[in-house]
């Protein structure tokens, strides 16, 4: 007899409120590290029960696979819950992050053409390159005595909305020049709440908690700014022959512009050698070293800790049968740290991805990002613009 869901082991749960605890106690910000706990205690896959919401967590890259290979045309998954609910209490669409079905699959079929094409990525380059130029620039202008960097990670996030606007708007915002720099506060805010309300009792739905009400005043805020820019470009990108998402979406007669806007503001919420001196940032995408650090790094420290898939049918995975309509989860902060996989894995070693070893592991790298039709749509610009920043760190540095 098969072994079913029901049987795959599971981590303590109480009443209600199901593994919450274990992340209580340590910090959200923890989780990655108590999975991989899990995942040394349960094996290649456990249950994490979450309130109302039943997880099976794959630590394994090979039996994850068959979790990809089960993937149809139209792949579901968990929306995150609390921008969904603003969305719909405000009229609007599920978008293309949280939404299902046909209707999805049609607006991701069309973004897809634009987004994922190299073609797409390489028209931006030369701007993407001034951005980082200015963003090692800014690094270097406010380091302390010590050479240490105070709120980094506000600086990286006014790098990653002047790429973006790059490709969404062709032209930046300039936040890194010390312009609307309110937007990135905000943005940043929106990501710290959504995450506080993913991990908790969603009472929200039924009684507007204060948590909700911070959440939906910030959502709100960023909306009306992001909808004002793409107002404003809107009419610059009626005249304009740049080769932006905004322009492609406008020129798309199926399209009315309150979606064009509405996807392209999405978009703008996701976004969120040795002879170094004489190498052309325009051959960024021949620095093969280049490229093995950064998937090194994304091994180590993947930027999200899981990708998930809502099964479209009943699939064999670690031994047991899943039934269709589970939701399955990558560890993918546990893959890659593999021994058995990866040799030395808790090191830092680019070298890894330039012979075999890499070739045969590849497809973790593309976990990262997601996979199939779910694949991140920022992807490539993503690699762009990480592949120019640490150019030009390195640049700096040598020079």
């Amino acid at each position: 007899m098969s072994k079913t869901l029901k049987d795959i082991p599971s981590p303590k749960s109480w009443p209600l409120v199901g593994c919450l605890p274990h992340y209580y106690q340590q910090g959200f910000d923890k989780r990655h590290l108590i999975l991989n706990e899990f995942a040394r205690e349960y094996g290649s896959i456990f249950v994490e029960n979450l309130a109302f919401l039943k997880n099976a967590i794959v630590n394994d890259i090979q039996e994850y696979s068959k979790i990809v290979k089960a993937d149809g045309q139209q792949v579901d998954r968990i929306p995150l819950d609390p921008l969904l609910h603003y969305r719909r209490s405000k009229g609007l669409s599920d978008g293309i992050v949280n939404g299902i079905g046909p209707k999805w699959y049609e607006s991701r079929q069309l973004v897809n053409k634009k987004m994922l094409s190299k073609s797409f990525a390489d028209a931006f380059i030369e701007q993407l390159h001034d951005v980082a130029i200015d963003f090692c620039q800014k690094l270097e202008n406010d380091k302390q005595d010590t050479d240490l960097i105070f709120d980094l990670e506000f600086f990286i996030d006014k790098w990653a909305v002047d790429s973006s606007f790059i490709f969404l708007f062709g032209k930046r915002l300039d936040c890194l020049k010390g312009d609307d720099i309110e937007f990135v506060r905000n943005l940043q805010s929106v990501f710290d709440i959504l995450h506080q309300l993913l991990f908790s009792i969603p009472l929200y739905k039924i009684w507007p908690t204060s948590t909700w009400r911070e959440f939906e005043r910030r959502c709100d805020k960023l909306f009306q700014s992001a909808l004002e820019l793409c107002q404003q470009n809107q009419v610059e990108s009626e005249t304009s022959t740049s080769p932006s998402l905004m322009n492609y979406l406008l020129l798309d007669k199926n399209l009315s512009k309150q979606v064009a806007v509405e996807l392209t503001v999405e978009m703008l919420m996701g976004a969120v050698e040795a002879e170094i001196k004489n190498a052309d940032y325009r051959n960024i995408n021949n620095i093969t070293y280049l490229k093995a650090i950064v998937k090194e790094t994304l091994r180590l420290y993947p930027v999200t800790y899981s990708t998930s898939r809502i099964l479209n049918k009943d699939t064999e995975c670690g031994g047991y049968e899943l039934p269709r309509g589970t939701h399955v989860q990558a560890n993918l902060y546990t893959m890659g740290r593999n021994e058995d996989r990866f040799r030395n894995a808790k090191e830092f070693i680019p070298e890894r991805w330039l012979g075999d070893e890499g070739k045969n592991n590849l497809v973790f790298c593309n976990w990262i990002f997601g996979h199939g039709p779910r694949l991140c749509l920022g992807k490539r610009l993503a690699e762009e613009e990480v592949y120019l920043a640490i150019f030009e760190v390195n640049l700096s540095r040598v020079i």
